[in-house]
């Protein structure tokens, strides 16, 4: 029996033809060589654009720095920041690899735990207790992976009012999701007045775009964090290839067509897994955006089966069938399941979901 995934981190779309394309005619076009290492002037505009568009506000292309891909942005401006033994408050749940790069840094994770009764929210008050003279960053994400909640205007603001009496706290929203959304706009972190000049984005093309793996992130600094930021990458990897900026040129270009026909699918979907999971009862919150559902899985927590991990490899051992566990991102008892499959393969991976789960009572 072939495995279907529900842990996967990408949709089942492929890339875009028109950056296939456009890729092909830069590298034919003799694009190979060095390039600048903050990125091509024109990728670098496009992204600008890309937020006048989306969030009506006016970035600067000499704040963005474009990386290969969104984790090693996180990786460059973390390095830039950050010094073993410096604290990081993360909500939680959250992406486990944001867990990976802090301990690379030997930084210190500092978990505060949201649940769903309160529906993920983080108030500032809690926000308060957590903080430390050790503290050098709070970094959440937005859409939340793996929830799909999405931080509103009024909850950030909040967020940062207590955070701006702390000078040497800086404030990192990974925004990768923001464009995989089902109720309206995100609230880009650069949004919001930064009078410290604190604020820090990272995006990427990967998620939104079925772009994956052609590495293609950006970092969005205020101006004395990204002189540093560019160093970094000018040491390490030099700059993104020239063909690959194309590509990601060009779907920036065309994206109010590609968004639309990609996130019509993923709405279908996630109606038919929410419904799945409302008929046979299994706690969830509705995702706000993203391709993940969060279900709570431990009413199939028994003697045998304690944890979500040893339910994943059930599942993968005797349904074929693989889900993220929980545990990964900090909530155990819970698993990220996603419905960007093909249509096809989420009602096969459902239906053998269905059968698993009375043989776990």
């Amino acid at each position: 029996m072939e495995s279907i995934s529900f842990a996967s981190g990408s949709t089942y779309f492929n890339t875009p033809l028109v950056a296939a394309n456009a890729a092909v005619q830069a590298i034919q076009q003799n694009r190979t060589f060095y390039g600048l290492a903050a990125g091509t002037d024109e990728l670098r505009a496009a992204i600008t654009h890309r937020y006048e568009h989306f969030n009506k506000i006016v970035i600067s292309p000499e704040n963005i720095l474009v990386t290969p891909g969104t984790r090693q942005a996180l990786y460059n401006v973390l390095h830039t920041i950050l010094k073993p033994g410096d604290e990081v408050i993360i909500p939680a749940p959250n992406w486990f690899g944001l867990h990976e790069v802090l301990q690379q840094l030997q930084a210190k994770l500092i978990i505060v735990p949201t649940t769903a009764a309160d529906d993920y929210a983080l108030s500032p008050e809690v926000l308060q207790n957590y903080i430390s003279p050790r503290t050098r960053l709070f970094l959440y994400s937005n859409p939340n992976n793996p929830t799909g909640r999405v931080y509103q205007l009024a909850e950030i603001s909040s967020w940062l009012k207590v955070l701006n009496h702390y000078p040497e706290i800086y404030i990192l929203a990974d925004e990768i999701y923001d464009l995989v959304v089902y109720a309206g706009p995100i609230t880009s972190l650069q949004e919001l007045p930064d009078p410290g000049q604190k604020h820090i984005v990272v995006n990427g093309f990967s998620k939104a775009f079925a772009m994956s793996g052609w590495r293609v992130g950006y970092l969005i600094t205020p101006p004395p964090l990204f002189a540093a930021c560019l160093q970094f990458q000018k040491a390490t990897f030099s700059g993104v290839s020239e063909f690959v900026q194309s590509a990601a040129l060009e779907v920036l270009q065309h994206a109010p067509e590609i968004l639309s026909g990609f996130n019509s699918v993923l709405r279908q979907n996630k109606d038919t897994m929410s419904q799945f999971f409302q008929q046979v009862q299994l706690p969830f919150t509705p995702p706000q955006a993203t391709y993940y559902l969060f279900p709570d899985l431990t009413a199939y927590l028994r003697k045998t089966i304690t944890s979500t991990q040893q339910l994943a490899n059930y599942l993968k051992e005797n349904f074929a069938l693989e889900i993220m566990p929980g545990d990964y991102f900090g909530t155990p008892g819970y698993a990220r399941l996603s419905f960007g499959l093909s249509p096809k393969n989420l009602e096969e991976g459902l239906n053998r979901l269905q059968k698993a789960l009375p043989t776990l009572l």
